[in-house]
C-alpha cells in the first residue's frame, strides 16, 4: 500500500507541481477548459490547438502532462522533448517533467540519461518539487526509507504553496512505522 501511495506521490506531484509557477495562466486556463472533460477529450483540443501552432511550447507541455496523467509516458516524454526544442531557456520543471516520464518508461529506475535531467532541474532549482519527490520515490522503492524521509522533509520544509502537505507527512509517518 506504501509503494502505492509513493507512487501516487509521484504522480501527484508531476501533475500539479509540474506547472511552471511564473506561468499561473496555463493553470487557469488548463483547469477552467478542462472542468467535466474527459482526459481524451482534453487531450484531443490540445492536439487540434498544435495542429495551428505545432511551435507553442505551453502546448506541447500541457499535452505531455495530459499523456502523464493518462500512463503514456512515452508520449509524455516525446512531449517533453519538444518543449525543450522550442524554449530558449528551459524552466527547471520541463527538465524535471521529462525526467519522470523517462523514469517510468524505463521501469522506474533512476539510468544516466534520468540522471542528467534531474541534476539539470535541481541546478536551476534546487528545490524543484517533482525532481525531489521523483528521487524520493526512488529511494523509496531502493528501501533506502531513511533516504526518502529525507528527500520528503526537503520538500516540506521548502514552504512552496503547492505541497500536499498532509499526504507528505503521511507518507513519512507510515514510512518511519515500516522502518521499526
Amino acid at each position: 500500500m506504501l509503494v502505492s501511495l509513493c507512487l501516487s506521490l509521484t504522480a501527484f506531484s508531476i501533475w500539479y507541481l509540474v506547472i511552471e509557477p511564473s506561468k499561473p495562466e496555463v493553470v487557469l486556463s488548463a483547469s477552467k477548459k478542462a472542468q467535466g472533460k474527459t482526459i481524451d477529450a482534453v487531450l484531443l483540443e490540445i492536439e487540434e490547438k498544435l495542429k495551428q501552432d505545432r511551435n507553442n511550447a505551453d502546448l506541447w507541455f500541457q499535452l505531455g502532462q495530459g499523456y502523464f496523467a493518462d500512463g503514456r509516458f512515452e508520449s509524455a516524454s516525446t512531449c517533453f522533448s519538444y518543449v525543450l526544442r522550442l524554449t530558449d531557456e528551459p524552466s527547471s520543471t520541463v527538465f524535471a517533467a521529462k525526467a519522470t516520464a523517462d523514469y517510468y518508461i524505463n521501469s522506474q529506475r533512476i539510468t544516466d540519461g534520468v540522471q542528467r535531467l534531474i541534476d539539470e532541474a535541481l541546478s536551476r532549482d534546487p528545490l524543484n518539487d517533482t525532481a525531489l519527490m521523483l528521487i524520493a520515490n526512488d529511494y523509496f522503492l531502493s528501501f533506502e526509507y531513511q533516504k526518502a524521509i529525507d528527500i520528503w522533509q526537503q520538500v516540506l520544509d521548502s514552504d512552496r504553496p503547492n505541497i500536499d502537505r498532509v499526504t507528505l507527512i503521511n507518507s513519512i509517518n507510515k514510512t518511519r512505522e515500516m522502518m521499526n
